[in-house]
């Protein structure tokens, strides 16, 4: 209300008829304005340099990095060869059978840091994959800086393989593999992961998948930027039924091996994408009128294979898939 009496004074002229005489306005003109005087002109601009593009080395095979000149900072990736899986299990007829258990995920070795303290060359070490079958066997680790003053007898980065998982067996439980490794870093310390637990840092590895007594599995471990646990293979349950397989699950790259359905083969293992390891591969179903089902191959670099599924009454058990090789990744700059 306030605001309405206000602006009614404000506004309020002569009444309606009623002439206005004006007093004559006499004033001062006003002096032209004028503009401002230059401003100084500001200092030349330094030419920026080009931009830095990282010298990227990938080594597949063991050998030795060559420092490049004029770079100031390294970073590296280790990534361990994967570990082997069991073929299924030839189960009897009337038994209850546990599948094999799936292998673990390895873990990926990385550092970074300043260029100048590092010699002229340092050398690289990448693990080999491992073997899968009756007696599968782990890959091998994957290692830069071994020999480096003040590395330690690991070096700067160093990626470690999984542990094994078990092979199927009569009315008991198959183990699946650990998650096992560095972090990475200068004198790390190891870490392991309980079977088909996910990966306890960025750079470790998932456990492998278990396979359970009366024929059922308990999944594998996810895992970051390490290797997901590999998946098992299906076992046979009461009454001779025929179980599936485990999948292998993911990592950062969010890619998966599906399950091994009865009968049916387990996928493989998806690349690795970038700093990322591969995935592992699924675990293949039982198969009570045919062959088991094949374990999947694990994805490269490092991915585990999946174990094969058991077979039933003198049906051919599973083969396991084949685990992939190692990988070592160096970026100067």
């Amino acid at each position: 209300m306030i605001r309405y009496i206000l602006a009614a004074l404000l506004f309020a002229g002569p009444a309606f008829g009623q002439s206005v005489t004006q007093p004559p306005v006499t004033g001062t003109p006003g002096n032209i304005a004028s503009f401002g005087a230059g401003g100084v002109a500001g200092d030349s601009g330094t030419a920026l340099g080009a931009v830095s593009t990282p010298n990227v080395q990938v080594f597949s095979s063991s050998g030795t990095w060559t420092k490049p000149a004029n770079v100031t900072w390294v970073r590296v990736w280790a990534f361990p060869g994967g570990t082997g899986a069991y073929n299924g299990f030839a189960c009897p007829n009337g038994s209850v059978c546990s599948g094999p258990g799936g292998p673990g995920g390895g873990a990926v070795g990385y550092w970074e840091g300043r260029a100048s303290p590092l010699p002229s060359t340092v050398a690289i070490t990448v693990g080999a994959a491992g073997s899968s079958g009756s007696s599968p066997t782990i890959g091998g680790n994957s290692s830069f800086g071994v020999g480096v003053p003040g590395a330690g007898a690991f070096g700067l980065a160093i990626g470690r393989p999984a542990f094994l998982g078990s092979p199927g067996a009569v009315g008991a439980i198959a183990p699946g593999g650990l998650g096992i490794g560095m972090n990475g870093t200068v004198a790390g310390s190891g870490y392991t992961v309980a079977s088909g637990a996910d990966a306890g840092s960025l750079y470790t590895g998932g456990g492998g998948g278990t396979g359970n007594a009366d024929g059922s599995f308990s999944a594998p471990g996810k895992a970051a930027f390490g290797v997901p646990g590999a998946g098992v293979g299906g076992g046979i349950s009461s009454g001779g039924v025929a179980k599936a397989g485990s999948g292998g699950p993911t990592n950062y790259t969010t890619q998966t091996a599906s399950p091994g359905s009865v009968c049916g083969n387990g996928g493989n293992g998806g690349a690795g994408l970038g700093p990322f390891a591969g995935t592992s591969g699924g675990g293949g179903g039982a198969c009570t009128t045919g062959p088991g089902g094949n374990g999947g191959d694990g994805g490269f670099p490092s991915g585990s294979a999946g174990s094969g599924g058991d077979g039933y009454n003198g049906t051919t058990p599973g083969t396991a898939g084949t685990p992939a090789a190692g990988e070592v990744i160096v970026e100067a700059w």
